[in-house]
Protein backbone atom coordinates (compact mmCIF):
# COMPACT_ATOMS: atom_id res chain seq x y z
CA UNK A 1 0.00 0.00 0.00
CA UNK A 2 1.56 3.46 -0.89
CA UNK A 3 1.75 6.48 1.96
CA UNK A 4 -1.19 8.04 -0.21
CA UNK A 5 -3.31 5.02 -0.03
CA UNK A 6 -2.52 4.64 3.75
CA UNK A 7 -3.44 8.27 4.74
CA UNK A 8 -6.51 7.93 2.62
CA UNK A 9 -7.40 5.24 3.98
CA UNK A 10 -7.19 6.35 7.40
CA UNK A 11 -9.09 9.44 6.68
CA UNK A 12 -11.75 6.92 4.98
CA UNK A 13 -11.90 4.91 8.35
CA UNK A 14 -12.30 8.04 10.67
CA UNK A 15 -15.25 9.47 8.92
CA UNK A 16 -16.67 6.10 7.24
CA UNK A 17 -19.84 5.85 8.36
CA UNK A 18 -21.00 9.00 8.13
CA UNK A 19 -19.90 9.32 4.76
CA UNK A 20 -21.07 5.99 3.78
CA UNK A 21 -24.52 6.83 4.95
CA UNK A 22 -24.13 10.68 3.01
CA UNK A 23 -23.03 9.42 -0.17
CA UNK A 24 -25.37 6.40 -0.69
CA UNK A 25 -28.44 8.59 -1.02
CA UNK A 26 -29.62 10.08 -4.31
CA UNK A 27 -32.47 12.34 -4.46
CA UNK A 28 -34.27 9.21 -6.13
CA UNK A 29 -35.90 6.28 -4.05
CA UNK A 30 -35.70 3.24 -5.12
CA UNK A 31 -39.22 1.75 -6.27
CA UNK A 32 -40.62 -0.53 -8.74
CA UNK A 33 -43.84 -0.54 -10.25
CA UNK A 34 -47.10 -1.85 -8.71
CA UNK A 35 -47.61 -5.19 -8.58
CA UNK A 36 -48.99 -6.77 -11.86
CA UNK A 37 -48.67 -3.20 -13.75
CA UNK A 38 -45.81 -4.85 -16.03
CA UNK A 39 -47.97 -7.22 -16.47
CA UNK A 40 -49.80 -5.98 -18.83
CA UNK A 41 -47.09 -4.29 -20.57
CA UNK A 42 -47.02 -5.80 -24.30
CA UNK A 43 -45.06 -3.09 -26.17
CA UNK A 44 -42.41 -0.69 -24.94
CA UNK A 45 -40.25 2.44 -25.80
CA UNK A 46 -37.25 3.85 -24.91
CA UNK A 47 -36.06 6.71 -23.73
CA UNK A 48 -32.45 8.47 -23.10
CA UNK A 49 -31.47 11.66 -22.18
CA UNK A 50 -28.45 11.16 -20.27
CA UNK A 51 -26.34 11.75 -23.32
CA UNK A 52 -26.66 15.40 -23.94
CA UNK A 53 -23.80 17.13 -21.30
CA UNK A 54 -20.51 15.72 -19.75
CA UNK A 55 -20.21 17.41 -16.11
CA UNK A 56 -16.36 18.62 -14.72
CA UNK A 57 -17.08 19.56 -11.40
CA UNK A 58 -13.59 20.61 -9.49
CA UNK A 59 -14.97 20.48 -5.96
CA UNK A 60 -12.30 22.45 -3.64
CA UNK A 61 -10.56 21.52 -0.16
CA UNK A 62 -12.83 24.14 2.17
CA UNK A 63 -15.81 24.27 -0.77
CA UNK A 64 -14.86 27.89 -1.49
CA UNK A 65 -13.21 27.81 -4.82
CA UNK A 66 -15.47 25.23 -6.64
CA UNK A 67 -15.95 25.25 -10.19
CA UNK A 68 -18.73 23.52 -12.31
CA UNK A 69 -18.73 23.29 -16.08
CA UNK A 70 -20.49 21.35 -18.83
CA UNK A 71 -19.83 20.01 -22.60
CA UNK A 72 -22.28 19.06 -25.08
CA UNK A 73 -21.33 15.01 -26.28
CA UNK A 74 -24.61 14.23 -28.09
CA UNK A 75 -22.95 13.94 -31.08
CA UNK A 76 -20.66 11.17 -29.32
CA UNK A 77 -23.90 8.96 -29.52
CA UNK A 78 -24.59 8.23 -25.57
CA UNK A 79 -28.44 8.42 -25.76
CA UNK A 80 -28.94 5.57 -28.53
CA UNK A 81 -26.23 3.38 -27.12
CA UNK A 82 -27.67 3.03 -23.71
CA UNK A 83 -31.03 2.15 -25.84
CA UNK A 84 -28.89 -0.27 -27.47
CA UNK A 85 -28.23 -1.06 -23.96
CA UNK A 86 -31.54 -1.10 -22.51
CA UNK A 87 -32.83 -3.53 -25.43
CA UNK A 88 -30.61 -6.13 -25.67
CA UNK A 89 -31.43 -6.74 -21.56
CA UNK A 90 -35.45 -6.45 -22.21
CA UNK A 91 -34.94 -8.63 -25.06
CA UNK A 92 -37.71 -11.94 -24.52
CA UNK A 93 -39.59 -9.84 -21.83
CA UNK A 94 -40.84 -6.85 -23.91
CA UNK A 95 -41.95 -5.97 -27.70
CA UNK A 96 -39.87 -3.17 -27.38
CA UNK A 97 -40.02 -0.80 -29.75
CA UNK A 98 -38.43 1.71 -31.76
CA UNK A 99 -39.28 5.98 -30.57
CA UNK A 100 -38.69 8.73 -32.24
CA UNK A 101 -37.83 11.46 -30.33
CA UNK A 102 -35.49 14.69 -29.51
CA UNK A 103 -33.09 13.76 -26.01
CA UNK A 104 -33.32 17.49 -25.52
CA UNK A 105 -36.78 17.40 -24.98
CA UNK A 106 -36.65 14.94 -22.02
CA UNK A 107 -33.33 16.59 -20.22
CA UNK A 108 -34.29 16.63 -16.41
CA UNK A 109 -32.79 15.50 -13.15
CA UNK A 110 -35.50 13.49 -11.15
CA UNK A 111 -36.53 15.03 -8.17
CA UNK A 112 -40.06 13.88 -7.07
CA UNK A 113 -41.59 16.29 -8.73
CA UNK A 114 -39.76 16.48 -12.43
CA UNK A 115 -39.82 12.96 -12.97
CA UNK A 116 -43.67 13.17 -13.98
CA UNK A 117 -43.33 16.65 -15.64
CA UNK A 118 -40.57 14.89 -17.90
CA UNK A 119 -42.81 11.79 -18.56
CA UNK A 120 -45.37 14.56 -19.42
CA UNK A 121 -43.19 14.99 -22.65
CA UNK A 122 -44.03 11.57 -23.86
CA UNK A 123 -47.58 12.46 -25.37
CA UNK A 124 -45.97 15.76 -27.62
CA UNK A 125 -42.74 14.95 -28.62
CA UNK A 126 -42.55 11.05 -28.61
CA UNK A 127 -43.34 9.02 -31.67
CA UNK A 128 -45.07 6.49 -31.44
CA UNK A 129 -46.86 7.85 -28.13
CA UNK A 130 -49.38 5.05 -27.62
CA UNK A 131 -47.40 2.05 -26.27
CA UNK A 132 -48.41 0.42 -23.31
CA UNK A 133 -45.18 1.76 -21.49
CA UNK A 134 -42.13 3.74 -21.03
CA UNK A 135 -38.79 3.64 -20.00
CA UNK A 136 -37.17 7.21 -19.61
CA UNK A 137 -33.14 6.49 -19.13
CA UNK A 138 -32.49 10.08 -17.04
CA UNK A 139 -29.99 12.07 -15.51
CA UNK A 140 -29.45 11.36 -12.00
CA UNK A 141 -28.37 13.20 -8.45
CA UNK A 142 -26.29 12.09 -5.94
CA UNK A 143 -23.62 13.62 -3.06
CA UNK A 144 -19.99 13.84 -3.25
CA UNK A 145 -19.40 13.78 0.60
CA UNK A 146 -16.09 12.50 1.50
CA UNK A 147 -15.70 14.24 5.07
CA UNK A 148 -17.68 13.33 8.30
CA UNK A 149 -18.28 16.61 9.46
CA UNK A 150 -21.77 17.84 8.82
CA UNK A 151 -20.52 21.26 8.26
CA UNK A 152 -18.05 20.15 5.83
CA UNK A 153 -18.81 22.76 2.83
CA UNK A 154 -17.00 20.32 0.35
CA UNK A 155 -20.05 18.56 -0.15
CA UNK A 156 -21.40 18.58 -3.38
CA UNK A 157 -24.19 17.50 -5.54
CA UNK A 158 -23.14 15.74 -8.73
CA UNK A 159 -25.62 14.90 -11.58
CA UNK A 160 -25.03 12.42 -14.43
CA UNK A 161 -21.92 11.81 -16.39
CA UNK A 162 -19.13 13.27 -15.54
CA UNK A 163 -15.71 13.62 -13.80
CA UNK A 164 -15.37 15.69 -10.81
CA UNK A 165 -11.73 16.38 -9.00
CA UNK A 166 -11.91 16.81 -5.62
CA UNK A 167 -8.94 18.50 -3.66
CA UNK A 168 -7.09 18.07 0.15
CA UNK A 169 -4.66 19.97 1.06
CA UNK A 170 -1.49 17.82 -0.48
CA UNK A 171 -3.77 16.25 -3.46
CA UNK A 172 -6.17 15.28 -5.78
CA UNK A 173 -8.76 12.68 -6.55
CA UNK A 174 -10.59 11.88 -9.64
CA UNK A 175 -14.04 10.40 -10.02
CA UNK A 176 -16.02 9.19 -12.85
CA UNK A 177 -19.48 8.95 -12.30
CA UNK A 178 -22.43 7.46 -14.70
CA UNK A 179 -25.61 8.92 -11.95
CA UNK A 180 -28.83 8.15 -13.43
CA UNK A 181 -32.35 7.18 -12.99
CA UNK A 182 -34.98 4.45 -14.86
CA UNK A 183 -38.03 5.64 -14.94
CA UNK A 184 -41.08 3.44 -15.02
CA UNK A 185 -44.68 5.26 -17.23
CA UNK A 186 -47.75 4.22 -18.39
CA UNK A 187 -47.89 4.56 -21.44
CA UNK A 188 -51.91 5.28 -21.62
CA UNK A 189 -52.43 7.16 -18.42
CA UNK A 190 -48.93 8.98 -18.63
CA UNK A 191 -48.18 8.48 -15.19
CA UNK A 192 -45.00 7.53 -13.23
CA UNK A 193 -44.97 3.97 -11.74
CA UNK A 194 -41.51 4.20 -10.58
CA UNK A 195 -38.44 5.24 -10.14
CA UNK A 196 -34.81 3.70 -9.62
CA UNK A 197 -31.56 5.15 -9.30
CA UNK A 198 -28.53 3.23 -10.52
CA UNK A 199 -26.89 1.63 -7.88
CA UNK A 200 -23.07 1.38 -7.09
CA UNK A 201 -20.56 -1.18 -6.64
CA UNK A 202 -18.59 -1.36 -9.11
CA UNK A 203 -15.53 0.25 -7.40
CA UNK A 204 -12.71 -1.21 -6.36
CA UNK A 205 -12.12 -0.25 -2.27
CA UNK A 206 -9.49 -0.90 0.38
CA UNK A 207 -10.13 -2.67 3.70
CA UNK A 208 -11.00 1.07 5.10
CA UNK A 209 -12.10 2.92 2.48
CA UNK A 210 -15.75 3.73 2.01
CA UNK A 211 -18.03 5.07 -1.11
CA UNK A 212 -17.17 8.35 -2.41
CA UNK A 213 -20.99 9.17 -3.62
CA UNK A 214 -23.89 6.89 -4.62
CA UNK A 215 -24.73 5.20 -7.89
CA UNK A 216 -21.92 4.26 -10.47
CA UNK A 217 -18.70 5.73 -10.48
CA UNK A 218 -14.61 4.69 -11.10
CA UNK A 219 -11.57 6.35 -9.08
CA UNK A 220 -9.27 7.27 -11.90
CA UNK A 221 -6.47 9.82 -12.35
CA UNK A 222 -5.28 12.78 -13.55
CA UNK A 223 -4.52 11.84 -17.20
CA UNK A 224 -8.67 12.31 -17.94
CA UNK A 225 -8.67 15.57 -16.45
CA UNK A 226 -8.31 18.76 -19.01
CA UNK A 227 -6.11 21.47 -18.63
CA UNK A 228 -9.43 24.15 -19.13
CA UNK A 229 -12.23 21.77 -18.20
CA UNK A 230 -14.30 25.02 -18.80
CA UNK A 231 -13.27 23.64 -22.65
CA UNK A 232 -12.05 19.87 -22.97
CA UNK A 233 -10.74 19.21 -26.15
CA UNK A 234 -13.07 16.67 -28.18
CA UNK A 235 -9.89 13.94 -27.93
CA UNK A 236 -10.17 14.28 -24.15
CA UNK A 237 -14.08 14.08 -23.93
CA UNK A 238 -14.00 10.94 -26.36
CA UNK A 239 -11.45 8.95 -24.24
CA UNK A 240 -13.13 9.50 -21.02
CA UNK A 241 -16.39 8.93 -22.80
CA UNK A 242 -15.16 5.45 -24.91
CA UNK A 243 -12.64 3.94 -21.87
CA UNK A 244 -14.84 5.00 -18.80
CA UNK A 245 -17.95 5.73 -18.95
CA UNK A 246 -19.69 3.44 -21.45
CA UNK A 247 -18.02 0.75 -19.89
CA UNK A 248 -19.93 1.78 -16.97
CA UNK A 249 -22.67 2.33 -18.02
CA UNK A 250 -22.67 -1.05 -19.64
CA UNK A 251 -21.47 -2.86 -16.53
CA UNK A 252 -24.30 -1.19 -14.14
CA UNK A 253 -27.66 -1.22 -16.73
CA UNK A 254 -28.47 -4.80 -16.09
CA UNK A 255 -28.00 -4.62 -12.29
CA UNK A 256 -30.32 -1.09 -12.91
CA UNK A 257 -32.77 -2.64 -14.50
CA UNK A 258 -32.98 -5.73 -11.95
CA UNK A 259 -33.46 -3.07 -9.08
CA UNK A 260 -36.50 -1.71 -10.81
CA UNK A 261 -37.56 -5.05 -11.34
CA UNK A 262 -38.03 -4.87 -14.77
CA UNK A 263 -35.84 -8.16 -15.67
CA UNK A 264 -34.96 -11.26 -13.08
Amino acid sequence: MTVQRALRCLRTASFGLLAMLATACGTTTPSAPPPGAMAKVRTLGIISSIGMTLHYDRVGAGGWDNDFFTTPIAPLGIDPYVVDLVTKQLAGRFDVKPVAYNPGDFVGSVTADSAQAVADRIKTSAKPANLDAYLLIMPGNVTLKTSGNPFDASAQPVSGMGLTRKSYLTTHYYWAHDSYVVVVVDGHSGKVLSETGAPGGYQKLGLLEFPAMGGPYLEIDDTDWPEDPQHPSPQIVSKLVAETLKPLLAQSMGPTLKAAKLIP
